[in-house]
């Protein structure tokens, strides 16, 4: 209830730069509604949602989300059960996605597929600085 409250908040948002919402327990009804906001969101430069639970769909959610976001900057998905389809979901919107600039997925299972989809975003997003 309380991720989708602020989701609300978030569409019309027009001075609010960072957002941290870590250790929230935020789960994928929360974040689905959250990465709905980030696709009309203008201002918002950094959002942090580490170590809630998110997953394989939440993580597809913020890599769609990242299509439409020309502004964000630095995202923080650390420890939120990503697996590899996840961040192949990430890295396919960071092809387009020249805006952000740091992305932590620290913590997270990506596996080497992930990885490899990972390394392969620098050829096409070379400022963009990934942890894992």
């Amino acid at each position: 209830v309380g991720a989708i409250a602020l989701a609300s908040a978030l569409k019309v948002n027009k001075t609010l730069k960072k957002l941290d919402i870590s250790c929230n327990e935020i789960d994928l009804t929360g974040v689905m509604a959250l990465t709905e906001s980030l696709k009309i969101n203008k201002v918002l430069l950094q959002f942090h949602i580490a170590q809630n639970r998110i997953g394989q769909t939440g993580a597809a959610a913020i890599g769609d989300a990242l299509k439409n976001n020309e502004v964000l900057t630095h995202l923080n998905i650390q420890s939120n059960d990503i697996r590899e389809e996840g961040v192949i979901s990430l890295t396919d919107a960071l092809k387009t996605n020249m805006t952000l600039q740091v992305l932590n997925l620290s913590t997270n299972r990506i596996g080497h597929g992930g990885k490899d989809a990972l390394s392969n975003v620098c050829t096409y997003n070379p400022n963009c600085i990934i942890t894992y």
